[in-house]
Order: C-alpha cells, then sequence, then structure tokens
C-alpha cells in the first residue's frame, strides 16, 4: 500500500541529524515536506505565532490525497506538531503516527485539553502507533485503543556518521549534545569533578541558547575547560564526534536520542542515565549506563573510560556493531514498509 508521508524538520536539526531524515530512504512513497526556516532577525514571539499557523493550516497540502477514492497510508512523522484535520479525513484511508514523546509528557499534553486535542483524535483514529522504544506501547495504548501500538526504533545514518581515528584528539574530550531533557545541573557538577582530576580535559556542550545558559549558571565560576556551541552544521557535528573520547549525556527521562545513535555509529563510547530507553539503544556493550543518577557515579564511569584504551575499544567496536545491525536507516525504512504493506 502506498503511503504519504508529511514531514518537517526542526530549525536545530540538519539534513542527517534529524528524523525527518528517514524521508531519504522512503523515496518509493510520495513524501510532503512541511520544513519552514524562519529568518533569525523574526522575534521569538512572532516565530511562535508562525510556527503555530504553519503547521495547523500546512495540512491543508494533503486533501488532495484525502479526497482520492484510492486508498493511501497517511504517515505523519511529527503528528504532535502535525496532527489536526487528519484523523476527520480518515474515511476509507489507512493513518499511521511515530510519536516521540514519552509517556510522562503524553499524560501531561493530555491533561493541557484543547491544546493537544486533535492530536489525540488522531491517536483514537490511528491504525498504526509506532513509537519509539518498546517501554512506550502500553502506555500508549491507553490512548490509541484502536491501533496496532508497535515499537519501530529510530534511525541513524551510519554512510554519513562513522568512525575516523586520524580526527581523535590527542587529549581527553567529552561531548555533550542536546537540550531535551538533558540534566545540566548534574553535568555542570560531573565536569567540575572530572575536571580536577583530569587537567587536560576539554568538555564541549552542543545545544539550543536556553540549555547553554542553564547550564552555564550551573557550572558558575568553576575552573572546567569547556566551549559551548550552538546551530553548528552537521559536518562539524561529524568531525566533533570523530575527535572526542566519550558521549557524556545526563538525562532526565529518554525515548530515543539522536546524539546517542550518533556516537554509536561514529564509534564513541557513551556515558549515559540508565534509563529503560537507553538500555534498548545502547545496551551494556556499546558504553557505560549510570544507574545511580549521582555526580560520583558519572565521573567515575567517565574515568574508566578516559583511563582504559582497550576498554575504550572494546565499548566503541561494540557500539558500532549493534548500530550497523539494528539501527541504520535502511533498516527502519523497510519496517515502515512492512507496516504498509500489512495495512493493505
Amino acid at each position: 500500500m502506498h503511503a504519504v508521508i508529511y514531514s518537517f524538520s526542526f530549525a536545530h536539526h540538519g539534513k542527517y541529524s534529524s528524523f525527518h531524515h528517514l524521508c531519504d530512504y522512503l523515496t518509493d512513497q510520495t513524501v510532503e515536506d512541511h520544513t519552514i526556516r524562519i529568518p533569525n532577525y523574526v522575534p521569538k514571539r512572532v516565530e511562535r505565532r508562525i510556527f503555530r499557523y504553519w503547521h495547523r493550516y500546512g495540512e491543508l497540502r494533503l486533501w488532495p490525497y484525502y479526497r482520492r477514492r484510492k486508498p493511501y497510508v497517511f504517515h505523519y512523522l511529527r503528528p504532535e506538531n502535525t496532527m489536526h484535520f487528519g484523523w476527520r479525513w480518515k474515511k476509507q484511508h489507512r493513518l499511521l503516527l511515530s510519536c516521540h514523546q514519552p509517556i510522562q509528557m503524553l499524560e501531561q499534553m493530555h491533561s493541557e485539553g484543547h491544546a493537544y486535542s486533535s492530536y489525540f483524535q488522531g491517536l483514537a483514529a490511528a491504525d498504526v502507533v509506532a513509537v519509539l522504544s518498546e517501554t512506550q506501547v502500553d502506555g500508549y495504548k491507553r490512548y490509541a485503543p484502536n491501533a496496532d501500538v508497535s515499537y519501530i526504533p529510530l534511525g541513524v545514518d551510519t554512510e554519513f556518521f562513522k568512525p575516523d581515528p586520524h580526527q581523535r584528539a590527542h587529549y581527553p574530550l567529552v561531548l555533550t549534545i542536546g537540550s531535551w531533557l538533558r540534566d545540566y545541573t548534574c553535568w555542570a557538577k560531573v565536569a567540575e569533578e572530572v575536571s580536577a582530576k583530569h587537567k587536560d580535559i576539554e568538555f564541549v556542550v552542543i545545544a539550543n541558547k536556553e540549555a547553554i545558559a542553564r547550564a552555564q549558571l550551573a557550572l558558575g565560576n568553576t575552573e572546567v575547560h569547556v566551549r559551548f556551541l550552538t546551530g553548528i552544521s552537521d559536518e562539524a557535528l561529524r568531525k566533533l564526534y570523530q575527535q572526542a573520547s566519550l558521549l557524556f549525556l545526563p538525562l532526565n527521562d529518554a525515548v530515543a536520542n539522536n546524539a546517542l545513535l550518533e556516537a554509536m555509529a561514529s564509534g564513541l563510547p557513551s556515558v549515559v542515565t540508565n534509563l529503560p530507553a537507553t538500555r534498548e539503544y545502547l545496551s551494556t556493550e556499546g558504553g557505560i549506563l549510570v544507574t545511580e543518577h549521582t555526580v560520583s557515579a558519572y565521573a567515575d564511569a567517565i574515568h574508566s573510560l578516559l583511563s582504559n584504551e582497550s576498554f575504550w575499544m572494546e565499548k566503541s567496536q561494540a557500539a558500532l556493531l549493534r548500530v550497523a545491525n539494528t539501527f541504520a536507516w535502511q533498516r527502519i525504512a523497510d519496517q515502515y514498509r512492512n507496516v504498509y504493506g500489512s495495512l493493505a
């Protein structure tokens, strides 16, 4: 059954680092790209208003497909933002929603009522809901009682994100990436403790301006060598993965994580909070899952990777093997094709 894929990419995502990149592996289907780029000089309050109307009324571009008698699978890659009218137009068609939010966030969205009412109507009307973590399946079934709720993981471009041993820095470099659900208060305390033991270490944080401000506030005037970056290109991001010693992600929660998969594809071991979703993606082979959300536990894990090259190499090779066998976008695209076929 042919799919009409409705998607967009956030401004802070590059070509190779977004869920939208899945569309490049599904070119045998119809893709409606809803991406918008707003100039930086536009005030934030105006930008938010533009985005709100763009997402609400952009769905009208799907109306010509919904009108056709031939049934399609309408696949919403970011339904939390783009599902407004499709549940009303469905009729003989099939509806597939790829959902991103952890169940706790979904419950909060549901409590807000009208703001997300169309999204929850879409969940109720969906034939298939794809979640990015097995741990989310039961929670989503409560809001999508008529759908087959299935786990289809996030993917990564293993042709773009890849190791380059010649790039690796000659000094310890710890990389932290992202804004959503990151614990930068914990990050700052860990950076301070690790810096006391490894005098030549450098921390690099890539995040949006708001997250960087939180990290800087938490860091205060401590003696930590850190670079804060925002809005860098995918090529610059790839080079940092290749240069880094490890990825450090202290998290408050997670469903799926681009940074974790990109690090794995780059052969970069990770020190990450032990959560159900991070266990699914990283497992214990590709890095260190830290169960105790404490400064000393994270610092000990970082030290163990920085001080033992054979241990580092073991984790690096395991991460590469796991991501190639399970999370390459080609494999994820085939899983979605199987779902399209099953809906015929």
